[in-house]
C-alpha cells in the first residue's frame, strides 16, 4: 500500500464517508446527501457522456471507413466483370476466325457489340488493338468473298490469297497477343 501524505489527503475524505449515509431531508436544505460515490458519479457523468459520443462517433466512422472499403470494392469487382466481357468477345471473335477460317457478319456484328465499352473500360492502346482485331476481320472477310473483278486476273489472285494467309497467321498469334495485353487490366488487387 502506498503510505504519503498526498495520498492519506486525497483518501482521508473518500475513507470518512460511509457508502449508505443519508440524513434527514430536514437537516439538509438540498435534499437528502447521496453517498460519496454516488455524488462521484454523478459529478463525472459529463465526463462519461462525452467518452460515450467519442466512442459512438468512432464506431460510426469505422462503418463508414469499412461502408467506402467495401463500395470501392464493389467497383473494382464489376470494372472487372465489365473488362472480362470485353476480353471474352476479343478472344471469341479470334476463336472463331480461327476455327471457321472466315469471319461472319454476325461474328463481327456481336464483336462490335460486346466492345463499345472498351473505350472507357481500357487504355487507348488496347482499344486501338481490338479495332484493329475488328479492321483485320472485316479485311480477311473481304478477301474471302467471291469477286468479279478478280476473274481473269492471276495475280490478283495469288496476292489475295496471300493476303489471306497472312492474315490468318496474324490472327493464330492474336490468342497469346490477347492474353499479354489484356493481363494488366484483368487483375483484382486489394
Amino acid at each position: 500500500m502506498i503510505e504519503s501524505p498526498a495520498w492519506e489527503q486525497f483518501c482521508a475524505p473518500i475513507l470518512s464517508q460511509t457508502a449508505y449515509r443519508l440524513t434527514d431531508a430536514a437537516s439538509s436544505p438540498n435534499g437528502p446527501v447521496l453517498p460519496y460515490w454516488l455524488e462521484v458519479v454523478k459529478a463525472l457523468a459529463p465526463l462519461f457522456a462525452a467518452v460515450a459520443t467519442l466512442v459512438i462517433g468512432l464506431i460510426a466512422g469505422y462503418i463508414a471507413w469499412k461502408q467506402w472499403e467495401t463500395n470501392r470494392n464493389k467497383l473494382k469487382l464489376d470494372r472487372f466483370e465489365r473488362r472480362l466481357a470485353v476480353y471474352e468477345a476479343a478472344g471469341t471473335l479470334i476463336g472463331h476466325v480461327i476455327a471457321q477460317a472466315r469471319p461472319t457478319d454476325e461474328a463481327m456484328f456481336k464483336f462490335l457489340d460486346d466492345t463499345r465499352l472498351a473505350v472507357w473500360l481500357f487504355d487507348e492502346d488496347f482499344a486501338e488493338y481490338l479495332e484493329s482485331l475488328y479492321s483485320n476481320a472485316s479485311v480477311l472477310a473481304s478477301l474471302l468473298a467471291p469477286s468479279e473483278a478478280l476473274y481473269g486476273k492471276p495475280e490478283a489472285k495469288a496476292q489475295q490469297s496471300e493476303e489471306r494467309k497472312r492474315l490468318r497467321q496474324w490472327f493464330l498469334a492474336q490468342g497469346d497477343e490477347l492474353k499479354r495485353r489484356a493481363k494488366p487490366f484483368l487483375k483484382i488487387s486489394h
